[in-house]
Order: C-alpha cells, then structure tokens, then sequence
C-alpha cells in the first residue's frame, strides 16, 4: 500500500488542527501563556499549546496533500516534534513554569501520535 504516510497525516493533522481550533476558541480571554481550560476534563489546554498543535497538524495535513515524499518527511519530523515535547512535558507536569499547561493525559497524546508518526514516516512506504 503506497498510501499509508499520506492517510495517515490526513487523519493525525486534521485531528490536531482540529483539536487546536477547538482549544483556542475555548481558550481564548485567558492569557496565552495562562493556566488553560479542561477539555472535557480530559485535557488541559491554552492558545499556546493550540497554536502549537495547530502548527504541527497543519505541516503534516499539508504535507500530507502534497507528495508521498513529502508527507514521508513531515511525519517523521512532526513525530520527532511531539516525542521532544513528550520528553519535555516529563518534566513540566506540576511546576510553575509550565506555560504549555502540558499534563499527563497530554504527555500519553504526546507519546502516543510520535510513535504512529514515526513509524509511518521512518518504516512505511519507503522507496524502492
């Protein structure tokens, strides 16, 4: 199947821009870099850590309508960009400075769309 990396940032890149949009609406009044608003007390979410998401989703979403190749190459990196602020969100979970309002159930989001990125833009559809 020569499609897995383009279907696969399709879904992943509208699902983030989509669940960026939603939290910037959400979001929106309380600062950029303030304390967030729970999504269905699910997730914790501010206009920073969506504009995030919406700049992630969006490079593999329009990467992904492209090329092949091009959608190759922004699964791997993007994953590689949410497995560092997986990384990253070990260690801000509870402390002050945390203005990405990034949690645990953040982190598993985090962790778990690096390693279908990856695996996807490293292992499928590699050329012949």
């Amino acid at each position: 199947m020569r499609v897995a990396n383009r279907v696969v940032g399709l879904v992943t890149g509208s699902l983030f821009v989509l669940l960026g949009l939603v939290g910037l609406v959400v979001s929106w009044g309380g600062g950029f870099a303030g304390l967030g608003v729970s999504l269905g007390g699910v997730i914790a979410i501010n206009p920073a850590l969506s504009v995030m998401l919406i700049a992630l989703g969006g490079t593999v979403l329009a990467a992904a309508l492209v090329s092949l190749r091009a959608s190759r190459t922004a699964n791997a990196w993007v994953g590689f960009g949410f497995l560092v602020l997986g990384f990253v969100g070990l260690f801000l979970v509870g402390p002050e400075p945390n203005v990405l309002v990034l949690t645990s159930t953040a982190n598993a989001i985090h962790f778990a769309a690096s390693a279908l990125l990856l695996a996807v833009g490293l292992g499928a559809n590699r050329p012949s």
